[in-house]
């Protein structure tokens, strides 16, 4: 359980994307171990290319060596601000106004310290910045860690869980205390263990994993949930940081669409009328059993073939006409054809319709079921 009180501020660094100012968390010999996107938009460069490296191969020279002596001062003050200017990858100056203070501070030893960067016009340059103190990025990072819509856990390798947000003592139903007594692949139903493993190992090799997982509640129900988790290290010891998000309502809709969907394919398949979807040059991209039933063809025959293909010789044309008249009224009802079969006979079949468009209100597709009559076509 060593270094708990510190890693209490580390979630939240974490999230430090939600906010405009640079996050930088330095280790004892100035090596950035954590940093934020607004961090690298603003040297122009990739979270890869920062972290890992010294603080000091960002920096112009003037402020290397400035930088060297202002982190002890950090240690030795517990904050302080000042003004450093940044090399971007593009060779411009970038100039900042910092604020930092140490983190990790066990019997008067400094772990490394976390800077707060905001860019400033070199023109106006304040000489301080009373309005940023880190005990107020602090509160800022912890907020956002407690109101985040998704639990969020810290523990070690062993499982050992040594933070949680509000919200993941609200999705299982433990206080804090409680919750941090139990390791965290305890919070797993003992089926769903083996492949919450499979995953860890995955983290170990590429650093990052996302995948799907069951969970148990303090009052015994079960949960889906998606999990995505990464690595950091702080003062020297390897985290996981796992945010899980409770997935049961899109579970529970993803099975009404499964329902609904097979409910459509019996209705398709078994419906006494035939159906077919045209696409916007009248070819065939979906027929059913019944359709092909009535016309004698198998499917393979038929997806793709112009529609025109199944008319008799005099309904080729008067096709063309409805078709576009179709499209843009974008219903049909009681409109006749006369279709030949394979065998060559033919057959009146009454159409019904309707388009689909898309959000934009472009032409998707048609859909249209049928149904045949004795009575002889003599509609034009």
């Amino acid at each position: 359980m060593e270094n708990i009180k510190e890693l209490q501020d580390v979630p939240a660094s974490l999230l430090a994307d939600l906010i405009s100012d640079g996050v930088i968390l330095l280790g004892e010999d100035r090596e950035i171990i954590s940093t934020n996107q607004s961090t690298a938009s603003m040297l122009e460069r990739p979270l890869d290319e920062i972290i890992g490296k010294k603080v000091d191969d960002f920096l112009v020279k003037e402020s290397k060596s400035f930088i060297a002596d202002f982190i002890p001062m950090v240690d030795e003050c517990l904050s302080a601000t000042d003004e450093v200017i940044w090399s971007t990858a593009s060779g411009t100056h970038l100039h900042t106004m910092i604020s930092a203070a140490p983190l990790g501070r066990d019997d008067e030893e400094s772990h490394g310290c976390i800077l707060i960067v905001r860019q400033v016009d070199k023109t106006a340059v304040p000489s301080e910045i009373s309005d940023i103190t880190l005990a107020d990025e602090r509160e800022k990072y912890r907020e956002l860690f407690n109101e985040s819509n998704d639990a969020i856990f810290i523990h070690d390798f062993e499982g050992l869980i040594v933070d949680v947000n509000q919200c993941a003592l609200e999705l299982f139903g433990y206080d804090r205390s409680k919750i941090m007594s139990y390791l965290v692949y305890e919070l797993h139903p003992v089926e769903a263990r083996a492949h919450s493993r499979t995953a860890f190992e995955t983290l170990l090799k590429e650093g990052v994993v996302r995948y799907e997982s069951h969970f148990t509640k303090s009052n015994g129900e079960e949960f889906p949930a998606e999990v995505s988790s990464s690595l950091f290290r702080f003062g020297g010891k390897d985290y996981v940081q796992a945010i899980v998000r409770d997935v049961s309502e899109r579970k529970q809709q993803e099975k009404l669409l499964r329902e609904s969907a097979e409910h459509f394919r019996l209705l398709y398949e078994n419906a006494p009328l035939g159906y077919q979807s045209l696409d916007k040059d009248g070819r065939l991209i979906e027929v059913n059993p019944a359709w092909l039933e009535a016309l004698g063809y198998t499917k393979g025959e038929v997806i793709g073939a112009s529609f025109s293909e199944f008319l008799s010789p005099e309904m080729k044309d008067i096709f063309k006409g409805r078709f576009k008249k179709f499209k843009e009224a974008g219903r049909i009802k009681d409109v006749r054809f006369k279709l030949v079969r394979k065998d060559q006979s033919e057959v009146v079949a009454v159409f019904h319709g309707r388009i689909a468009r898309d959000e934009e209100g472009r032409f998707v597709r048609t859909h249209c079921i049928f149904h045949e009559v004795d009575e002889p076509s003599t509609q034009e």
